[in-house]
C-alpha cells in the first residue's frame, strides 16, 4: 500500500511512500524461487495475493517468470499490467549491458521515449 499525495498529473517514475508492504514469504526449491505478497486493507476494501515464480528450465540456459494475482478483497482490481523495474540479475538492474531473448518477436505497444529499446537480433551458432 502506498500513500499517493494529491498532484496535478500522474508521474510515471515517481517513488511514492510505502505505507504497508504487505506480508512477504519466499520459498526456495531446487530449480525455482517463489515470492508471495499478501496485501489487505479492510478500510479501502482492496486486498490481493500476488505470487511470482522464477524457474530455471532443466537442460537449457533459460529462465521462466510466472505471475499469479488473486483478488481477495471486496472491491474489483482494475488495472493495466505494468511491470516496472523489470528484474534484477545478480543484484544488478537491467540496462544497456543486459540482453533479454524471447522465443517470439517483441513489439512496443506505445512510444518508449528512449527509455527502452526493442529490436530483432539474429543469433548464429
Amino acid at each position: 500500500m502506498i500513500r499517493k499525495p494529491e498532484e496535478r498529473a500522474f508521474q510515471q517514475f515517481k517513488t511514492y511512500e510505502i505505507v504497508d508492504p504487505g506480508k512477504w514469504t519466499v520459498k526456495k526449491h531446487g530449480d525455482s524461487v517463489e515470492f508471495t505478497q499478501v496485501v489487505s486493507d479492510p478500510v479501502s476494501g482492496y486486498a490481493y495475493r500476488y505470487t511470482k515464480v522464477v524457474r530455471l528450465v532443466k537442460g537449457k540456459p533459460s529462465m521462466v517468470l510466472e505471475h499469479t494475482l488473486k483478488n481477495t478483497g471486496k472491491k474489483a482490481i482494475e488495472s493495466d499490467v505494468y511491470e516496472h523495474n523489470f528484474y534484477m540479475i545478480d543484484k544488478q538492474p537491467t540496462g544497456p549491458d543486459v540482453v533479454v531473448k524471447f522465443p517470439f518477436e517483441v513489439h512496443a505497444t506505445q512510444n518508449l521515449r528512449g527509455l527502452a529499446e526493442t529490436r530483432a537480433i539474429r543469433w548464429f551458432i
